[in-house]
């Protein structure tokens, strides 16, 4: 029932207050998602969120949300649980990106909410003179458990396994104190992996099975198998009774580095140049990226120095380390090195595809342009004529290649970039320069510079496909697109996924409905096609679309399934594409697996 007003002008006012009321009301609960006094969630903001996320010397894990999306609001209690399981190991922080569009943007959020995972290291690409954190998507099960394990997966594992063969090489370096880990398990506890990162070159930590390592208990007189040990510098051995997670840190911490203040203040900096051991070669192969590697023997002080500060400008493109020959000199000799002190470069796919820098010049830049030299990407350049295309397309029947369009001769450094980061992928690039008016129509380019990923699904001509992209010519986006387009294995001959994808026939579409959702129809690997229709349009106009759809998914083989879904009736669904009503008809590809898609 309406209230009875005297006047107009009360009738007014009562509609202000009733509207300032809701307005309060609808603050107070904006704020009130992680404002808790007992959440442990960081509060993010444009103010903050450098040096909370990019500075951080943590992982930080991060969630995207909007406080009126209701599947953020249903994540809420979870997401604090995990901040609170993650206290010490990993940052748990939110962002309201409906508040804070342009910050959620920079990250490609289309949709809520979104988790995206922050590696404690900072990163460097030469092309673009950038440094910044290369996050990935959360693509687990939104609880609780899921979340911390994920994160967990963040904290860099330093942990030594020490046995009695080994002892002696981890008590070496008398000045750095040694830290034992007495556990029965594989695996040291999160917050002791997280200190062994933050601690490399200041403390060595180790894991050891004091029941099975007898000589080992000797050395840090331990009197029981399970606990925590501490070998000081001056070779006194200390024994921690609390067990707890704080308890370690403070143990480890302050036992560790209490006769070093200037240690002890320094001890969150990222040591930029790890030191290996006789784990050396299984490191570099469970590395995905390229592996620089420093071998020197005693008095090669100077070369570890110029490592370390190249290693700042290239921790994205190359993971630098050293080795010292003269304690694994065993080792050493049988990489059949040049000379002392010299650089290896390590390929991403083969520990043994190697390059080596000797002697090492004084220069840091003679020194950075072998490398830019070693990591460039071979990037194919095309004429714009029918001839020079028909080649481009020949090689990608046996490798999916990248191609990009240019109106003159120049490829941007932002594809340069995304080619390098994907490199380890079985991806070609190429750029077609002084592309004409002709090839623009052939393959309907949009916009210029375009790009398309051709390949062939059954390794013929006949089947080879096109797949354009509509995105920004920003590195991330590109480097999103080909990890769309070809995830992890794709186009692996020794993959038995390989073998099954190429017998896989796409079945008929299936309509997206409320009771046959995106999960259902789509499921969570290999590549949906979803065309989305305007259902104002009418019965027959939407079988004719249907008809065109259902040509398209015969001619298909590979990991696609095909979709459709009324557009109009289902807005909400279609706007986490950045489909609106006036895109319609259209049609989104999307990688439930990687929570990615291209319009």
């Amino acid at each position: 029932l309406a209230p009875a007003y005297n006047t107009v002008k009360e009738m007014r006012n009562y509609a202000v207050i009733a509207a300032l009321v809701v307005l309060c009301l609808c603050t107070v609960h904006v704020s009130a998602m992680y404002d808790d006094d007992d959440s442990d969630v960081i509060n993010l903001s444009p103010d903050n969120f450098k040096d909370q996320v990019l500075l951080s010397d943590s992982p930080v894990m991060v969630e995207f949300y909007a406080p009126w999306c209701g599947h953020c609001k249903k994540l809420a209690p979870a997401y604090k649980k995990a901040a609170t399981a993650l206290k010490g190991k990993v940052i748990v922080a939110a962002l309201d990106a409906d508040a804070h569009k342009k910050l959620a943007a920079k990250y490609g959020i289309r949709g809520y909410p979104t988790i995206k995972m922050f590696p404690a290291q900072q990163t460097y690409e030469p092309f673009t003179n950038a440094t910044s954190k290369q996050p990935r998507d959360f693509a687990g099960h939104p609880n609780a458990k899921s979340l911390v394990n994920e994160a967990l997966r963040l904290i860099p594992d330093r942990v030594i396994k020490v046995t009695d063969d080994n002892v002696q090489d981890f008590l070496s370096q008398p000045q750095l104190p040694k830290i034992l880990v007495a556990t029965p398990k594989d695996s040291a506890p999160a917050v002791v992996k997280a200190l062994s990162a933050s601690l490399v070159g200041r403390a060595r930590i180790g894991l050891c099975n004091l029941q099975e390592n007898t000589a080992v208990a000797r050395h840090f007189k331990a009197q029981q198998s399970k606990g925590v040990y501490l070998m000081t510098a001056d070779g006194e051995v200390k024994a921690l009774e609390n067990t707890s997670p704080d308890s370690i840190k403070a143990f480890i911490v302050d036992g560790a580095l209490s006769k070093d203040k200037e240690v002890a203040d320094e001890m969150h900096e990222d040591d930029s140049v790890e030191e290996l051991g006789d784990d050396m070669e299984k490191v570099i192969s469970d590395h995905k990226g390229n592996f620089a590697v420093v071998f020197h023997k005693a008095g090669s002080g100077a070369a570890i120095s110029r490592a370390k500060d190249l290693s700042e400008g290239w921790r994205r493109s190359v993971r630098w380390a050293s080795l010292d020959c003269t304690r694994f000199a065993s080792m050493c000799e049988g990489f059949e090195l040049p000379g002392f002190p010299s650089i290896r470069l390590f390929s991403k796919t083969n520990v043994h595809d190697t390059e080596d820098l000797f002697p090492i010049p004084d220069a840091r830049h003679d020194v950075a342009q072998w490398v830019i030299e070693k990591l460039q990407v071979k990037i194919v350049q095309y004429q714009a004529s029918q001839q020079d295309l028909a080649m481009a397309m020949q090689s990608a029947v046996t490798n999916p290649l990248a191609m990009l369009f240019v109106k003159d001769d120049s490829v941007p450094d932002s594809f340069k970039a995304a080619a390098k980061q994907v490199s380890h992928k079985p991806l070609n690039f190429a750029v077609m320069i002084n592309t004409n008016d002709q090839i623009i129509k052939q393959y309907q380019l949009k916009s210029m510079p375009g790009m398309m990923v051709f390949f062939s699904q059954n390794g013929t001509a006949e089947g080879l496909q096109g797949l354009p992209y509509q995105g920004r010519m920003a590195q991330s986006d590109l480097a999103g697109f080909f990890n769309m387009v070809l995830p992890d294995g794709a186009f692996d001959d020794n993959s038995a996924s390989k073998k099954k994808k190429d017998t896989i026939k796409a079945g008929p579409a299936k309509e997206i409905t409320t009771e046959q959702p995106f999960e259902t129809v789509c499921g969570s690997t290999g590549l949906c096609v979803i065309a989305a229709f305007d259902g104002l349009e009418g019965q027959e106009a939407q079988e004719q679309k249907l008809e065109v759809l259902d040509t398209i998914r015969k001619k298909k083989s590979g990991p696609f399934r095909f979709a459709y879904v009324d557009a109009t009736c289902h807005g909400e669904f279609m706007g986490g594409f950045n489909v609106n009503s006036g895109d319609l008809p259209t049609v989104v590809v999307v990688s439930p697996g990687r929570k990615r898609y291209t319009q």
